[in-house]
């Protein structure tokens, strides 16, 4: 679910993370630091989103800093098809956005 939610997260906020290429070496050294830094960014990029926005919750809820914190993918998975259900959209909806984004 954590995976799910930094995708979406990516997509709807239209930020990308940045590849870095590391050593091992470099890595060992810096996984505290980096994770330290990556629950700041991801704090800030969540905070782009509207809070009332219909998929809000369910972002917050893959992302949370604990493992045991974050739903199933079987939860997600029903969660998205009752926002499917409450907000229909036709191709020609996202079509229009797009275009518009251009």
């Amino acid at each position: 679910s954590f995976s799910f939610g930094h995708l979406a997260l990516y997509l709807l906020v239209e930020v990308y993370p940045h590849l870095e290429v590391v050593t091992m070496k470099s890595l060992r050294n810096s996984l505290d630091q980096y994770a330290s830094i990556e629950m700041l960014k991801r704090r800030e990029w969540l905070s782009k989103l509207e809070p009332d926005h219909c998929i809000h919750p369910l972002l917050t809820s893959c992302l949370q800093d604990e493992p045991k914190e974050r739903g199933p993918m079987t939860d997600i998975n029903s969660s998205l098809l009752t926002l499917c259900t409450q907000y229909p959209r036709t191709m020609e909806d996202v079509m229009t956005v797009l275009k518009a984004k251009g």
